[in-house]
């Protein structure tokens, strides 16, 4: 028998910042807890570089006490949500949609909407045969007479029906495509899901009505949360990364940010920020308002289908924020899998971003 001595490997450094990390857990632990959800999970990146400072997912383990005995809870609890699994967003998708229309217009393209375009108040649309609702039954008047950032404010889905289908299958499966939807980011992390999106071929008027307001489009974490960066940082979409450097002998290689589109301009980017930070200020988002931050997002409530069916009171509530507004450094996204009792995303998933948020601000002393 030989003795091999242990030799000093590399060094492996990532972008997870501890601190953030810990916060984010925390908030997410309280929020399964509270409202007794399925699982809860959440990323934190900085929408300027796509550099992934926190991701959790609820419930885990200790790894300081692996629970081999039971393959299936162990395999369960291993699986990096955020990466690997795939939900329907619902309404935090309307980000995408509305960024679409705004950059198209700016292009002179007639067939987007303006920000000052008032949208039809009707409750539903019509198409090919098939009746597509509001959320809101439109009764409180709050829905009528809406432009886009009303629109975003109230998330009504007949105006977002009416982008998509107006852009029209081409013009809109070119921003899906160019946001990183139907496909990898490119994350060094294995097991990276695809996400679904009908294809283009195949997409009917009702499917691109749906995927317009977050229907029969399914994401990960992930692509929902680089997508939303993306629109506000600027337009610069970047590959997502969680390894900063390795250092071999006291030499770093350093992993540098990878500009893989421009899905929009920066005017149109502009514009859009300011929406949704209206969005926190006045709207849907208020449970994720700060006192003196710019504080923007876009609250979704997610319907869940089992067995292709509509599964009866079981929603993914989730809200995706970011500050500062004009200038985003932090954004994050949560998601809470079949919270019970209350399962609005306004009232369920933003107040955990405003948690992470506020912590972020004690940490980094903003």
């Amino acid at each position: 028998m030989v003795y091999s001595e242990a030799k000093a490997g590399d060094e492996v450094r990532l972008t997870i910042d501890i601190d953030i990390q810990l916060a984010a857990e925390e908030a997410v632990r309280r929020v399964y807890e509270s409202s007794g959800a399925k699982k809860a999970s959440c990323i934190v990146l900085n929408p300027q570089n796509f550099d992934i400072l926190a991701m959790v997912n609820y419930p885990s383990y200790n790894l300081n006490d692996v629970p081999r005995d039971d393959m299936q809870t162990l395999n369960s609890l291993s699986r990096n949500s955020i990466i690997c699994d795939i939900y329907e967003p619902g309404s935090t998708f309307k980000v995408v949609t509305a960024a679409a229309d705004i950059e198209e217009y700016l292009r002179g393209n007639s067939n987007a909407y303006s920000t000052s375009h008032v949208f039809n108040s009707s409750r539903t649309r019509t198409v090919d045969g098939t009746k597509i609702k509001c959320w809101s039954d439109h009764s409180n008047g709050k829905h009528s007479n809406q432009t886009l950032a009303e629109a975003l404010n109230n998330s009504c889905n007949p105006c977002f029906t009416d982008m998509a289908l107006s852009l029209g299958k081409d013009c809109f499966y070119s921003y899906l495509n160019a946001f990183g939807f139907g496909n990898v980011t490119g994350v060094d992390f294995s097991g990276e899901a695809l996400g679904m999106l009908v294809p283009q071929s195949l997409v009917r008027d009702c499917d691109l009505a749906r995927i317009g307001f977050g229907q029969t489009v399914a994401v990960t974490g992930l692509q929902l949360a680089c997508a939303t960066a993306a629109a506000v940082n600027g337009g610069n979409y970047y590959t997502p990364h969680i390894l900063k450097s390795v250092v071999t002998g006291g030499k770093a290689q350093t992993f540098k940010p990878v500009l893989k589109s421009k899905p929009i301009s920066e005017k149109a980017s502009a514009t859009l920020a300011s929406m949704l930070e209206g969005v926190v200020t006045e709207g849907s988002g208020k449970h994720a308002y700060i006192e003196g931050y710019r504080v923007g997002g876009k609250t979704g409530t997610a319907q869940k289908y089992e067995d292709g069916h509509i599964a009866s009171g079981k929603y993914i509530s989730s809200f995706v924020g970011f500050f500062p507004a004009d200038k985003p450094q932090y954004l994050a996204l949560v998601i809470v899998d079949e919270p019970q009792g209350v399962y609005y995303g306004s009232t369920v998933a933003a107040p955990v971003a405003k948690e992470i948020f506020e912590d972020i601000i004690t940490i980094k002393n903003i």
